[in-house]
Order: structure tokens, then sequence, then C-alpha cells
């Protein structure tokens, strides 16, 4: 199976598209499931673009979403995460937004892993906040960088909630040292909760700690390009001030 995926990586590197193919079936065959969804999504994948196949394609389309529905009465969590992509899309001709939500959340149930999925799915494509708060709330519980990510879209003023975008944010510096987050993530992590402790928003006022989380977030603002330096230095030489 490593050889067969090898080659097949060489091949898609490459652009060999029926060499690919090959080694893709080949692994399928095998039982390899990653395959085997691969080869499902290259047919359907016309779709994400606001196209249609025709003909020939059309037909293995079809035949491709007929695999797909087996995968998803197997249980298969990729499947449902797939499967609930095509339906969630207005466009698609397999539109069902009732069927996609229980897919997602069918698939999220049986591997937390695919929030992160279902949530920018609904965010991000569909502009749904709303629909993709669960499953935001779930990825941010698993990962550090989910965390970050949903506490910056809850500080957007169109669905700005201070309260959680704290919680998430102080989960962010208080662990994302000890395991490794991109010191750009953490960085403004550092900046946003400061802000919000600065400006006492989403729970009591704590300019100490936002002192603190400014002067850290500056340390690391000098390893990167950042949109916050300056107002981090503004809020934190005016704390300064006011402790004198």
């Amino acid at each position: 199976m490593i050889a067969i995926q090898w080659m097949q990586s060489q091949a898609a590197y490459a652009g060999e598209v029926e060499q690919s193919r090959y080694w893709l079936q080949r692994a399928a065959r095998l039982g390899n499931m990653e395959a085997k969804l691969e080869l499902i999504r290259q047919p359907l994948e016309v779709i994400l673009r606001g196209k249609l196949n025709t003909a020939e394609a059309k037909s293995a389309e079809v035949k491709a979403w007929e695999q797909l529905n087996v995968l998803v009465n197997q249980g298969v969590p990729e499947a449902m995460g797939m499967m609930a992509l095509y339906q969630v899309l207005p466009w698609s001709p397999y539109y069902n937004a009732t069927a996609a939500l229980a897919n997602y959340r069918l698939s999220v149930q049986a591997d937390p892993a695919l929030a992160l999925s279902a949530a920018s799915d609904y965010y991000y494509l569909l502009e749904d906040f709303e629909q993709s708060q669960e499953f935001w709330e779930i990825a941010a519980k698993r990962d550090l960088y989910a965390a970050a990510e949903y506490a910056d879209i809850l500080l957007k003023p169109a669905q700005r909630n201070p309260l959680r975008a704290r919680y998430w944010l102080d989960k962010v510096a208080s662990q994302g040292e000890k395991q490794g987050i991109q010191q750009d993530v953490l960085g403004k992590a550092y900046f946003q909760l400061a802000s919000l402790l600065d400006a006492g928003e989403g729970g009591e006022a704590d300019p100490k700690r936002a002192q603190i989380l400014y002067q850290q977030s500056l340390v690391l603002a000098e390893r990167f390009s950042n949109d916050y330096a300056a107002q981090a230095k503004e809020r934190l030489k005016s704390l300064e001030e006011r402790r004198l």
C-alpha cells in the first residue's frame, strides 16, 4: 500500500491524471478508504465550482454518488461529511439542507476531528455563522488553532460575542506556548485577549493582565508581520501611565 500511495502521489505531482487514477483504483481495490473517497470526489468536485456535469461526466457523477451512499450507509464518517458538503450547497443537484445538517452531525459524532470541516463549510462557503456555531464549539475544544480562528470570528461585528471570544482566547493564551502553536497565531491571541481585558468586555476588566499580554504580543510581533503592534504599544503606554 505504501508503494502504491507513493506511485499515486508521484503521478499526481507530475500531472499524469490517468496514471494517478490507476494507482488510486489499485489502492481502493485493496480497501484504502482515502483512495475510495478520492475516486468519489473527483467526478463531484465540478459542483463546487457551480458547474454541472454532462454526458459521460454525468454518468461518472451518478456512479460516484451511488458509491458515496454505500459508504455513508456503512457509517464512514468522512463519507458522511463529503455527502453533507454536496447537500448543503444551494446550487448542488443534491441540495438538501436538512439532510446535510444531519450528515454533518453524524460525521462529527463519529469523528470529532471533522467538526472543523463542517464549521468551515457553513461559515466560509455559505456565510452562515449561526449554523456553523455548534461545529466551531466542538472544533475549538479539540484544537487551539480552531479556538483561535473561532475567537477571531467571534470578534467580528456581525456576530460579536466578547464573552465567548474571551473564553477561547484565554485557552489559546494559557496553552499555546506549551503546545507549540505558531507564534503569529499566539501573538494575535495575546493582543486580542489583552484588548478585551483592557476594555472589560466579556467580563471584568483586568488591566494588570492586559499589560502583561500586550507585552507578550509585542515580543512575538517582532518576528512576523502583523497589524496590531502599533495599537498594542499605544495601549501599553496608556496602562503604564495610568499605573504611575
